[in-house]
């Protein structure tokens, strides 16, 4: 069958859904505006980065370790130590080969000058000794502290939105100028209060020049570059590191800290225990160690994606070291990368989700963002990139809810609609298959279709309502019309309206049906059988009966909601329905209760029993119509049809 909806319509309503699906791109991308609903949709992100972490498991590292000053370093000797304790310590790692050290201690302060002076004649000696220092934000200067800084600036661009501090609290100078090298430690905490990142470099209010992290001067020296050759590129995003590497920073100029797994991943020895020589040489050979605190106790405890407790700041502090010399840290998407993953799954949801049913759509909207997360997890583990994965999910949840909740809205109102225009035209069975698929269905559409029309009226129906009182009439008609309803209902007919005491039914809408002429037929022929059987009861009760003639044919028609703005009813209109009209009214002179037309026969001609009559024009046609009598179905019994036929009283 045609659809009788209106694709007007549908295509509104795909509009409207497909319009929400945007919608919900749009609050998405919008939320990162609103304060609180930013954090909130932050911290879910970083949840999913988590996920991740756990999912890949940690990672093998090498070329880094940790010296901890942990507790039963602590025990050994009143803190704070001699510098000649750390003397002694550089020499040491210096003779088991290792790459580079990092203290992770500031060392602001003159303790003793003996130690002191042996402390910095060690850094000189080996070369490869690096300090921390840090920034603070009180006021006052000092000419020692200033000259001290200036060994560790770079002559660099900074990032925009580099953290400024006020002064800096480096080495003493007398450390500065003996080391290697060296940088702040400072690394920045998330909205769900783990450290994610580093800040490359930094700045001072009270003087010029870009101060690294730590580790990226670490890693120049190990990879044996100078200064001059480490920069930050503002038209790249990132940091240059030598001539061919890059190490990308989000727009606050931070480097993303990619973390191999959780404590003591990176190889922990005890400081008391490399002092004492009890950890073997090779163990640092070719190794950037880092030194710092690890006893219980020690404020420089930074949550981290996997251990959300205890994370060492050192531990950190090796894991940028790790991650600059492995070429391995995080890249963050741009803002225009993560606005167009939304758009693109806000797309995909919009395109197919609105053309599929609730549960369909539903597990397709489930694959699409399992499958952004497989992608994402991909680019997690493959290729150290960080593709958000919370905005997405949020857009195809969000994305679904309403592109469902105004389809369900939408579709329920349409059944509605649906029940209440064809409960009167239609069996039940029949409503309940056309409110299974509603979408081809448009009450507010007429299209032209093949359809078969069915006319019966009633015989001699004058001399009986002569006959009796109205209420009888009235009773004896109900009674009638109940059972050809039920008949035409069990038929699959659509009773298209009573006109009087006339019938007309339609076959092959407003759902498809293969045999329509067929159960056209076969309904007439139910009807007839139906009617001897009310005569007999009729008869029983001392009532006058009346007959029926009925006509059938097919062809095409206009079907659909046809009448006024206020009062529409759902029918057929056209020259074949009036055929059929007037292959009712024939039945009066030929010697059949029910003719068909050609059309009509050569569809049932195997399925029936009929006599071909003759060859007659009707009102309103010009070409001649062949009438064809019905008496039975193929196969029964052509003088037992003829009996069943009930009687045919006619009006005087």
């Amino acid at each position: 069958m045609q659809p009788l909806a209106s694709r007007g319509v549908r295509r509104s309503r795909h509009r409207v859904a497909v319009e929400l699906a945007f919608l919900s791109v749009l609050m998405v991308l919008g939320a990162g505006a609103v304060p609180g609903l930013r954090e909130l949709l932050a911290k879910a992100e970083l949840a999913t980065q988590d996920l991740r972490y756990h999912v890949r498991g940690p990672l093998p590292v090498s070329g880094v370790c940790v010296v901890g000053i942990d507790d039963d370093s602590l025990q050994t000797r009143a803190w704070p130590w001699s510098r000649s304790v750390y003397a002694g310590f550089v020499r040491r790692l210096n003779q088991y080969g290792a790459r580079a050290v990092v203290l992770d201690i500031l060392l602001p302060e003159a303790r003793d000058a003996n130690g002191d002076r042996e402390f910095a004649a060690a850094m000189r000696e080996v070369g490869n000794v690096f300090l921390v220092f840090h920034g603070r934000q009180e006021k006052g200067r000092s000419a020692a502290n200033e000259e001290a800084a200036r060994h560790f600036a770079y002559d660099t661009l900074l990032p925009p939105a580099a953290p400024h501090f006020r002064q800096l609290l480096p080495p003493l100078p007398l450390f500065a100028v003996a080391a290697a090298g060296g940088g702040h430690p400072e690394c920045a905490q998330g909205p769900d209060a783990k450290y994610r990142s580093a800040w490359a470099f930094v700045g001072c209010r009270e003087m010029s020049g870009a101060y690294p992290h730590v580790a990226l001067d670490v890693a120049r020296y190990a990879l044996g570059l100078q200064r001059k050759e480490i920069r930050y590129d503002d038209s790249l995003g990132a940091v240059r590191l030598g001539p061919d590497r890059l190490v990308p920073v989000d727009p606050n100029g931070r480097v993303q800290l990619n973390f191999p797994g959780p404590d003591a991943t990176f190889p922990r020895y005890s400081f008391v225990a490399v002092e004492k020589g009890e950890v073997r040489p090779e163990a640092f050979r070719d190794q950037v160690v880092l030194v710092g605190h690890t006893a219980p106790g020690t404020p420089d405890l930074r949550p981290q994606p996997f251990s959300e407790k205890q994370y060492y700041g050192v531990e950190t502090n090796a894991t940028l070291v790790w991650n600059l010399l492995s070429g391995n840290s995080l890249r963050q998407t741009t803002y225009f990368a993560y606005a167009f993953s939304v758009l693109l799954v806000g797309a995909l949801l919009g395109l197919v989700v609105t053309r599929l049913a609730p549960l369909p759509g539903g597990l397709f909207a489930a694959g699409l963002a399992l499958a952004h997360c497989g992608v994402a997890y991909y680019l997690f583990v493959a290729r150290h990139f960080v593709l958000e994965v919370a905005p997405q999910v949020l857009t195809i949840a969000l994305g679904y809810v309403l592109v469902t909740g105004y389809r369900l809205a939408t579709e329920e109102r349409e059944k509605r609609r649906i029940r209440e225009t064809f409960s009167l035209y239609v069996a039940p069975s029949v409503v309940e298959e056309i409110l299974e698929d509603p979408h081809g269905l448009d009450l507010d559409r007429s299209e032209r279709q093949t359809v078969t029309i069915l006319f019966s009226d009633i015989r001699g129906f004058t001399t009986v309502s002569e006959q009796l009182p109205a209420e009888e009439v009235k009773a004896l008609l109900n009674e009638y019309f109940s059972v050809m309803n039920d008949i035409i209902f069990d038929h699959r007919g659509t009773i298209d309206k009573f006109i009087g005491d006339a019938i007309m039914v339609l076959f092959n809408a407003p759902t498809a049906q293969r045999d329509h002429a067929e159960l056209a037929v076969r309904t007439a022929l139910a009807m007839r059988q139906g009617l001897a059987h009310l005569q007999e009861h009729w008869r029983a009760q001392g009532r006058p009966a009346f007959g029926i003639g009925i006509g059938i044919n097919t062809g095409e028609a206009v079907v659909g909601n046809l009448g006024s703005p206020t009062r529409l009813e759902y029918t057929a209109i056209g020259d074949q329905v009036n055929l059929a009209s007037r292959l009712e009214g024939l039945t009066r002179d030929y010697d059949a209760d029910i003719l068909i037309s050609a059309s009509t026969y050569e569809l049932v001609k195997d399925a029936v029993q009929a006599r071909k009559l003759e060859v007659v024009r009707v009102k309103g046609r010009d070409e001649p119509v062949t009438l064809y009598a019905v008496d039975a179905l193929a196969g029964e019994g052509g003088t037992e049809a003829a009996i069943a036929r009930p009687e045919q009283p006619t009006d005087p």
